[in-house]
């Protein structure tokens, strides 16, 4: 073989893996840029509520006491208060964030962050409580233990 023809197929080889690992970080850098667009696309439940006309909306005081019922042994760690209307509140807890409808003090939902620094896991699973539904469902699967 020509040294040509060595170096013409290193550099398409080289070229070839560079370019599958470029679009490999453009892809993931992607879906982190539009990942709140993308948690509100799959989980529209928790994301969305309907503002009654004429109301404002709860206190943080009476959103941490809704809050506290329902998760009686965690601990609220903080809250994301939303900017629009139609956007529901997050409060966050030791292991989750839990979302909840600042009208009505309803828990639309929790987002469970499974494992932790001693098992080494950091997958999440949406746990959905619906209006009307007395019980709890997984909506998507975390790993097991």
């Amino acid at each position: 073989m020509r040294l040509r023809t060595v170096l013409f197929t290193t550099h398409l080889w080289l070229g070839l893996i560079a370019g599958a690992f470029i679009a490999l970080l453009g892809a993931t850098g992607a879906i982190m840029a539009f990942e709140p667009e993308i948690e509100h696309a799959l989980h529209p439940h928790l994301w969305y509520v309907q503002v009654p006309a004429g109301t404002r909306p709860l206190t943080l005081g009476q959103i941490s006491a809704e809050v506290t019922r329902a998760f009686p042994g965690d601990t609220i760690t903080g809250y994301q208060a939303s900017t629009k209307p139609g956007i529901s509140y997050q409060v966050g807890l030791t292991r989750s964030l839990v979302f909840v409808n600042q009208y009505s003090g309803a828990i639309l939902g929790q987002l469970r962050f499974c494992g932790g620094p001693s098992s080494g896991s950091a997958s999440a699973g949406v746990v959905s409580r619906r209006a009307g539904a007395g019980s709890t469902s997984t909506t998507a699967a975390a790993s097991s233990r």
